[in-house]
């Protein structure tokens, strides 16, 4: 399911991406401030990663429910889940060229 979130972070990537299409090869010391947005990046991807492996895990307990059934209806009514092989023809990825941004941890420094 999507949020309106999805779309204004994908117009800002859009926007940054105008903005600054390559590098120069520069190093730059950032402004202080990087280092409150490096800790909420880093406190978001693990709360993200721990919300996903308890997603993950309850999918895994329903797909257990359901067995070799194609479809298992919610007791109250509300929805089911479905099972449903889906073959998609194979194709070719053509060449494309992007924009990588990491995060690399200093030598001999802290994990953050």
């Amino acid at each position: 399911m999507r949020s309106a979130n999805d779309g204004l972070r994908l117009r800002r990537t859009c926007l940054l991406r105008r903005l600054y299409p390559e590098t120069n090869g520069e190093t730059i010391t950032l402004d202080p401030d990087a280092l409150h947005w490096h800790a909420v990046r880093l406190q978001a991807a693990e709360r993200a990663a721990q919300y996903e492996a308890i997603s993950g895990g309850a999918r895994a307990h329903l797909l257990a429910m359901l067995g070799e059934n194609a479809i298992g209806q919610l007791p109250d009514g509300t929805g089911s889940y479905r099972r449903k092989q889906v073959t998609r023809k194979g194709y070719e990825v053509a060449q494309t060229a992007y924009m990588d941004f990491r995060f690399i941890k200093a030598k001999g420094g802290n994990d953050e």
